[in-house]
């Protein structure tokens, strides 16, 4: 186990001890106690399938094996970490980079440019090639008829000054042409009207590049998406930093006049160590896009207009339709984003696990009170936090007795059409999945007078509709990359880090390979640990730790074999045919947001993935006994990477946290701890000493540096 699993260290303020004339410090530390038993952990740091575990659909295609077609720059795989090259992307950029808000359709006989935008522009590419003349420039269009007005205008921008343009061979040649030397170009012109069957063409190209295409900036591993073709008024940008690329410029530099323009705009995620050298303003009506803002209108801490209705059945169409016809409109007349807000009673005819499902466009949450002492964020069964057309989202619930229970629907529309509906399965036992329609699943409704969950009694329903002025939101105009050698870095770039051990489980691109490398019949690549003995035992936990990439994830809508997840379920008695059940449960929030987390099967505190090990931990239902564990994963891109190590299962209570806190005494430092206090007089320390103290503990007068720690 690595030390970060083992060890909580918080590192408090050393300001208040300046009368001391000596730094004191102190530590939190945790030890895993000995009330809670280790009954199982797999770390995969030696081969284990066959024997500790079974793989279906294992294998590893490095980047010489796979068909050129399928343009995948790094290894695919579903294996550990240590047979395969690489696990992660690439983390340096090969050259300088340089993002632009711009489009190839961008009319200079429509709208006015400024001088100071094109001498913004030659700077950038003088930056970009440091300072080279009679360029050779590599266009990701056809160069003998550019993509449209506003490449004309960069074109001519570059030939002016003696560039050469000409046009990348796949263009003619299709996408299996191979890059031209790099040694030929001296930068990359990748515009937003290039060829999109290409996204990630220059990711590895070491040849300066400068990009102004949406859709390919995450695949280029640049920045998260943009937006494309935006119509936008941008009069005037401003200039962040003194910055060679900037030309001297500063300040409020004017752009383009004479209304709205066309622009491809740059992703929200950045690479670390970027520069943001020029910015917009965009003037935005208040928008609810956001769970934090629909309980700001809720709370009445931000104004709003509200209006009531009563329904006798949780379906709300105000435009979308969803999965059942019935659509009752919003209350009143809600502006064009606004909460809605639905309360009652759920009635439970029969105990048992029943499957919900959340239907929303544009995001919300469901919470049912099951242990009857009042709604609150524990109480939270599904939660989606973002914005999206309308789909559904699955979670089981578990009545363990029949009666009523109150509820709370919560909808959130960011604009445009907008509806929610909350469906049940007809039948208990839980793992409902899509579709949702009348085969298997219902809506939620006082018109169902055989369902073992129905409405008991109508649905109060309130619209929030804020009245909030305006506001202006900035966002990048044009963002730098350093080259690798100078500290550039792309986006989610570099190796997996804080695993246990000398190897993990990781996969990526899983849908590839064809007959070299099929998919399972299950449509997902899967490995099933042997196996665990947890009979009789108490507060049985799984805990794993996780990891992936965060820039290029496409949301699952949870059936088994839709890109892309990291999934975990379990068979608690492991007899007869395996009956699995969901416990963990990652995929991307929604289309715009590419990163995984947990929000389906952990929507009170979900874990957003990175390349750090983070450790997960779920419940197991009371009583598994030879309990079996399988993890599932689909990912569809060399670079959509999933990690996953140290599984380990417990039982028992674990040993809670230690305190510790330090203040400013009348005669010295004041150590307020629980547990026991320990103390060294240097970090990292080779040893602790145990301090013959109870809490509230004084530092002595005159006592040298020290680092003080608690502990269980």
């Amino acid at each position: 186990m690595s030390k970060e699993n083992k060890e909580r260290k918080i590192l408090s303020s050393r300001a208040a001890l300046a009368t001391m004339g000596a730094a004191i410090c102190v530590l939190a530390f945790t030890s895993h106690g000995k009330a809670q038993q280790v009954l199982y952990q797999e770390g995969f740091n030696t081969d284990g399938s066959g024997t500790r575990y079974t793989v279906d659909g294992g294998g590893v295609l490095e980047v010489n094996q796979i068909d050129p077609s399928l343009a995948q720059l790094g290894p695919v795989y579903w294996a550990r970490s240590s047979d395969v090259s690489f696990v992660g992307v690439p983390g340096a950029t090969p050259a300088r980079r340089a993002l632009f808000t711009w489009h190839h359709t961008i009319d200079p006989s429509t709208v006015t440019i400024s001088p100071q935008f094109g001498t913004l522009f030659d700077a950038t590419v003088n930056w970009l090639t440091k300072g080279k003349t009679n360029l050779r420039v590599l266009y990701s269009a056809d160069a003998s008829s550019p993509a449209g007005p506003g490449d004309q205008y960069l074109i001519d921008r570059l030939t002016a000054k003696g560039a050469t343009i000409t046009s990348d061979p796949a263009v003619a040649g299709g996408i299996n042409t191979p890059l031209p030397a790099a040694t030929d170009f001296d930068l990359v012109l990748k515009t937003s009207g290039g060829d999109s069957g290409l996204p990630s063409r220059y990711t590895s190209f070491h040849v300066p590049m400068l990009i102004y295409n949406a859709a390919d900036l995450d695949d280029e591993l640049v920045s998260s998406i943009g937006q494309s073709a935006q119509s936008l008024e941008i009069p005037a940008i401003n200039i962040k930093t003194n910055h060679p690329a900037a030309g001297g410029l500063t300040g409020s530099v004017p752009l383009i006049t004479g209304g709205p323009a066309p622009f491809d705009t740059i992703g929200d995620f950045l690479p670390e160590n970027s520069v943001v050298l020029a910015e917009y303003g965009r003037t935005n009506a208040f928008v609810v896009n956001s769970l934090d803002l629909a309980n700001q209108l809720i709370s009445n801490t931000i104004p709003s207009i509200k209006a009531t209705n009563t329904i006798t059945a949780a379906d709300i169409a105000d435009t979308t339709t969803g999965s059942w016809p019935l659509d009752n409109p919003p209350p009143g007349t809600p502006t064009d984003t606004y909460v809605l807000v639905g309360r009652g009673q759920i009635q439970v005819t029969t105990p048992g696990k029943y499957s919900f499902a959340l239907g929303l466009d544009d995001g919300g949450r469901l919470r049912i009170d099951r242990d009857k002492n009042g709604l609150s964020a524990a109480d939270t069964v599904i939660t989606v936090d973002s914005t999206g057309g309308f789909r559904n989202t699955i979670a089981d619930v578990d009545f363990a007795a029949a009666g009523t229970y109150d509820f709370e629907w919560v909808m959130f529309d960011a604009g445009g059409d907008a509806g929610s509906e909350v469906s049940v399965a007809l039948a208990a036992g839980g793992g409902g999945i899509e579709p949702i329609d009348s085969s298997a699943w219902e809506v939620l409704g006082t018109d169902n007078p055989t369902s073992p969950v129905r409405l008991s009694g109508p649905i109060t329903v309130v619209s929030y509709s804020p009245t909030v002025p305006t506001v202006v939101e900035t966002h990048p105009f044009i963002v730098l990359l350093e080259e690798g050698s100078a500290g550039g870095l792309v986006l989610s770039g570099g190796p997996f880090i804080g695993f246990e051990g000398s190897a993990f489980w990781a996969g990526s691109g899983m849908n590839k390979g064809g007959d070299t490398w099929p998919l399972p019949a299950s449509g997902d690549r899967t490995l099933t640990l042997n196996p665990i003995n947890v009979a009789g035992k108490t507060n049985v936990q799984i805990t794993m730790a996780v990891a992936g990439t965060f820039l290029d994830f496409e949301q699952s809508n949870g059936s088994r074999g839709s890109s892309d997840y990291l999934e975990m379920v379990i068979d608690p008695d492991g007899s007869g045919p395996l009956d699995f059940q969901r416990l963990m449960f990652f995929t991307a929030p929604s289309g715009s947001l590419k990163y995984f987390d947990d929000r389906t099967t952990h929507p009170g505190n979900p874990t957003r993935l990175g390349l750090r090990f983070q450790d997960v931990t779920y419940n197991v239902p009371p009583g598994a006994t030879d309990m079996v564990i399988q993890i599932r994963g689909i990912t569809t891109f060399w670079n959509e990477i999933v990690a996953f190590d140290n599984i380990r299962v417990t039982a028992g209570a674990a040993a809670s946290a230690p305190t510790i806190s330090i203040a400013k005494g009348s005669t010295g430092p004041v150590i307020t701890f629980t547990g026991s206090l320990q103390r060294s007089d240097k970090l990292p320390a080779t040893s602790w000493t145990d301090v013959a103290a109870t809490s509230p503990y004084t530092v002595p007068a005159g006592s040298a540096t020290a680092f003080f720690r608690a502990k269980n």
